[in-house]
């Protein structure tokens, strides 16, 4: 009796253990030289049938070093897109939600990771995660992460953590607000594509009483500037006294 129970409790603790991997593994990593690697677990159980899939499984990563990633939603289906020098393969990822795809620190380029979530393709870095409903594409080579706007293919000069790091530091907002950790990622009618920040300043009142002023601004994706910044019109023509 006592074997069987234990065996009952090898047996949960190996699907739990198994499952929480799942979820947290990449169905592609880009690594810290700009190869692609694949899991060969995830995608074996959905690309079972796709040889081309297993060809770049058991390719050298020299000849998937220079390749273009796009992650896509079209009628419900959610695919990933392959282009590299051994051709172009697409696989269905719909099964996959969170990390579909990481990119490895490298220089410059903290972590990445892409996915999709809450209906909408999500860029995650530090984290803070940003939302869009714009497909998202990666250039390998470049550790590159580039959305498909309504304007065209852009590239995201500016990631989410750089955003928030720069109106931090420029003293426009003290912090994120207190119940924020996502950002959204949209494109104005002008063209530019932008990061709507909701944060916080805080105010020092003759060094008595310290409070929150609730601050929203935005943030092009592309060069970093700031272009909008709302704040309670009160503090707008009283502001110099808590300077």
């Amino acid at each position: 009796m006592r074997n069987r129970f234990f065996l009952v409790i090898l047996v949960v603790f190996f699907v739990f253990f198994t499952k929480s991997s799942m979820v947290f593994a990449s169905y592609v990593t880009i690594d810290n030289k700009g190869a692609l690697v694949f899991d060969k677990v995830l995608s074996s159980e959905t690309d079972g049938k796709d040889i081309s899939i297993k060809k770049l499984q058991d390719s050298p990563a020299s000849s998937l070093t220079d390749a273009k990633v796009l992650l896509n939603k079209d009628n419900g289906k959610l695919t990933l897109n392959v282009q590299s020098k051994l051709g172009n393969t697409t696989s269905d990822v719909t099964s996959f939600r969170d990390n579909i795809v990481e990119i490895e620190e490298r220089g410059d380029v903290k972590k990445i990771q892409i996915g999709f979530s809450n209906d909408k393709f999500s860029i995650s870095q530090n984290g803070f995660t940003v939302y869009t409903s714009y497909p998202i594409e990666v250039d390998s080579k470049e550790a590159a992460v580039l959305v498909h706007s309504p304007s065209g293919v852009r590239n995201l000069s500016i990631l989410p953590y750089d955003a928030i790091t720069y109106v931090v530091r420029s003293n426009i907002i003290s912090k994120t607000a207190p119940t924020v950790n996502s950002l959204q990622l949209s494109e104005s009618d002008k063209g530019e594509l932008f990061y709507a920040i909701d944060g916080v300043k805080g105010v020092n009142l003759f060094n008595v009483y310290k409070f929150d002023v609730p601050v929203k601004t935005t943030v092009s994706a592309t060069n970093g500037h700031v272009l909008s910044v709302d704040e309670p019109i009160w503090y707008k023509v009283f502001g110099f006294v808590f300077g």
